[in-house]
């Protein structure tokens, strides 16, 4: 079974004596990562915060009606209502003439992970930059990915939790991209069942 984030504990010391110990409720939906990725989200059910328009939005409740969501960093991530705005954004090469947002956003861009909620690469888009382990549901996108692209790196292992069990991983190199319907490397069918995502280098 993969070790999981457990409730921290909390000491409360009052003067020279122990007044109380005490474990916060619930599992913590902060993330741990490899490197320096992770989550702009503090413990809790607090979701991960985004910057979308300028203003601060918690992609647990909702996107908002943004299309694309990128983490640049553990605590910087950015919502946009295009392919387009976030090409500009990252500094990647504007679509080519002629080119469509959803034949760009299959590329992924260089540096980038990319989990799409359409099949094809298509719909809602969540992307990383980092190494780390990403649990979803902090993004809104728990068992909601339909196909993934790796665009660089070594290796993307997609996870479905099983409470009380051990839990299914699925392992992708890089330049991966397919629909998860039936993906090349596996018989089964990862559709919408994907809760984490790590990312991991060679």
């Amino acid at each position: 079974m993969r070790n999981r984030i457990k409730p921290g504990v909390t000491l409360l010391v009052m003067g020279m004596a122990v007044a109380a110990l005490a474990l916060s409720s619930g599992p913590s939906t902060a993330q741990t990562s490899t490197v320096d990725g992770g989550s702009s989200s503090s413990a809790g059910n607090a979701g991960v915060i985004a910057t979308y328009h300028g203003k601060k939005i918690n992609l647990s409740e909702g996107w908002q009606g943004a299309q694309t969501c990128a983490q640049f960093s553990e605590r910087d991530v950015r919502c946009y209502d295009s392919e387009a705005q976030f090409r500009a954004d990252a500094g990647l090469p504007a679509l080519a003439k002629g080119v469509s947002a959803k034949s760009a956003a299959a590329t992924c861009g260089s540096g980038w992970t990319c989990l799409y909620e359409g099949y094809n690469s298509g719909g809602r888009k969540l992307q990383w930059s980092e190494n780390g382990l990403y649990p979803l549901e902090g993004y809104d996108f728990r068992d909601k990915a339909s196909s993934v692209r790796r665009g660089a790196g070594c290796a993307v292992e997609l996870v479905d939790a099983v409470p009380g069990w051990w839990d299914d991983t699925m392992l992708l190199w890089t330049d991966y991209e397919d629909d998860l319907r039936d993906p090349v490397s596996s018989d089964e069918n990862w559709d919408n069942i994907t809760d984490e995502i790590e990312l991991r280098s060679c």
